[in-house]
């Protein structure tokens, strides 16, 4: 290695981090989740600003001042400069590439001259493919016949048979998505199994129920949740949401607090809440506090805000049982 590849690689990671703490300055629509309906974790924000869709404008505008955007678009130029520059620095610059085709999105131009550089440094690239692939989804201007075409090219390429799985799944939790938002909630559903039928990842067949689920295709999305359960038995959700199922839709308490329990007891602060309510209120089971007070500490420890009230209401009333005694 020469001594300037040596400066390089010191280099490089100053300026990567530089324009990368530029891209997480951004602001963005932070998720939360409901206690009143179970919902997929949303601690972790995946690309959370480059979620931000061109459909969230005209709506972003209109909260948004003047100077917020101008600042905004002068720390994405930054960003991109600080990339630029960093290209210059390494060998082999395939992280930079990458980036530069997702600063790209919020400049409203292609990568696609990025993700040509970067192959042609590695021709096994997978990370500049995945944001190239994001970046021609529906809702940042490109079409479901441009991402097919981009997962057709990749299939012809150097990359590894489970790199190129990977991509492929992505291309339908893309979809998932779109048909989601449009309301095509069987199609989302169909393409989101799609998805978990190429990775076998649990996420995918959740979002495959949930989808249906949330389209009120009550007996597609118990099939899903059921299939979940039984593929992954560790992944609490698929409890939660079947149970709700039960619970909100077939009317079945019996079966609905089952489930409830077992996601309470692989550690799902929404489920301990539930069952917590339960033994509190005497819905279904046999008032008990004592139960009540085990399941809300559990899910308050998590900081579950629900389950912190439900403890307040709970010595409410003990203190109202102690009174009529």
């Amino acid at each position: 290695m020469t001594t300037a590849d040596n400066e390089s690689v010191l280099g490089l990671p100053h300026l990567l981090v530089l324009g990368l703490a530029l891209l997480l300055s951004f602001p963005f629509c932070a998720l939360a989740d409901s206690n009143d309906e179970p919902s997929e974790d949303t601690n972790t924000n995946e690309d959370s600003y480059f979620r931000l869709t061109s459909k969230d404008y005209a709506g972003l505008e209109r909260q948004l001042t003047d100077e917020q955007i101008r600042s905004f678009v002068e720390q994405v130029k930054r960003a991109a400069s600080d990339l630029q520059i960093s290209i210059g620095l390494y060998s082999r610059p395939v992280e930079s590439y990458r980036y530069l085709i997702q600063i790209s999105m919020g400049l409203g131009r292609t990568g696609r001259g990025f993700l040509d550089e970067a192959l042609k440094l590695d021709q096994q690239a997978y990370n500049p493919r995945f944001n190239y692939l994001y970046s021609i989804t529906p809702k940042w201007g490109g079409s479901a016949r441009q991402m097919e075409s981009f997962i057709e090219e990749c299939r012809s390429s150097p990359m590894s048979d489970k790199d190129k799985a990977r991509l492929e799944a992505q291309l339908h939790s893309y979809l998932g998505e779109q048909a989601s938002w449009d309301r095509e909630y069987v199609s989302a559903s169909e393409h989101y199994l799609k998805a978990y039928q190429i990775e076998k990842d649990a996420k995918w067949l959740y979002r495959s129920g949930k989808s249906a689920k949330d389209g009120g295709f009550k007996e597609l999305a118990l099939s899903r949740f059921s299939e979940l359960i039984e593929e992954h038995p560790k992944y609490e959700l698929g409890y939660t949401q079947r149970g709700d199922l039960y619970e909100t839709s077939y009317k079945n308490d019996e079966k609905a607090f089952k489930d409830y329990l077992v996601a309470a007891d692989l550690g799902n602060s929404w489920a301990q809440n539930r069952i917590g309510w339960w033994y509190m209120t005497g819905k279904y089971i046999a008032l008990d506090y004592d139960k009540a007070e085990l399941y809300l500490n559990r899910a308050a420890a998590q900081k579950n805000q629900t389950a912190i009230e439900n403890l307040r209401n709970l010595e409410k009333l003990r203190k109202r049982a102690d009174r009529a005694k």
